[in-house]
């Protein structure tokens, strides 16, 4: 298990270990690097009530460890939460299998995002229990998850997450697939 929190009381440090609720991560991104390696290593990513990071580019926060579960712990507004900030290119691009992220929020401050989770090699990833907002009626997300081509959505899970748009223009689909899926 890793533990991510930047909140002021989380005492999240890059210098962390992260491997206890008492020396977190600062960033995804750092708890990220620490995971195996080895396919399916099935490392848990527990994020503390409280976290939020700002994705700016879309190389800020990559998905490229197989078999890793994250966690969003925390209710209403302390959940862990992920703003979109500075470019509609800001994406996190899911490069491995397996991947789970469950109980984070995230939220579109930028025009017309194009989407939150590019799956360029990403077999079995999983959304569960997660809220997508926009800032404004031209700011926030085109779309949730894209495929750039066909079997990176085989065993593609999307269940109980929220959208919330107000966009004066009709948003994009959630799910966006490049050709035929399994």
């Amino acid at each position: 298990y890793y533990f991510v929190c930047n909140s002021s009381t989380g005492n999240g440090s890059t210098g962390n270990d992260g491997t206890s609720v008492d020396a977190p991560l600062a960033t995804l991104a750092a708890a990220l690097a620490k995971c195996s390696t080895d396919a399916n290593g099935d490392d848990v990513i527990v994020i503390l009530p409280g976290h939020a990071e700002s994705i700016a580019s879309a190389t800020a926060l990559l998905f490229n460890v197989a078999g890793v579960t994250i966690v969003g712990l925390g209710a209403g507004s302390l959940r862990p939460t992920f703003t979109f900030t500075t470019a509609n290119t800001a994406k996190i691009p899911v490069s491995a299998a397996n991947i789970k992220i469950s109980g984070c929020i995230f939220i579109g401050n930028f025009l017309s995002i194009a989407t939150v989770f590019l799956l360029t090699a990403a077999p079995g990833f999983v959304v569960d229990s997660c809220e997508f907002r926009d800032t404004s009626a031209i700011l926030g997300f085109l779309s949730i998850i894209t495929t750039t081509v066909s079997v990176d959505a085989d065993g593609l899970t999307y269940t109980n997450n929220t959208r919330k748009s107000l966009a004066t223009t009709t948003p994009g689909p959630d799910i966006v697939i490049a050709g035929t899926i399994d």
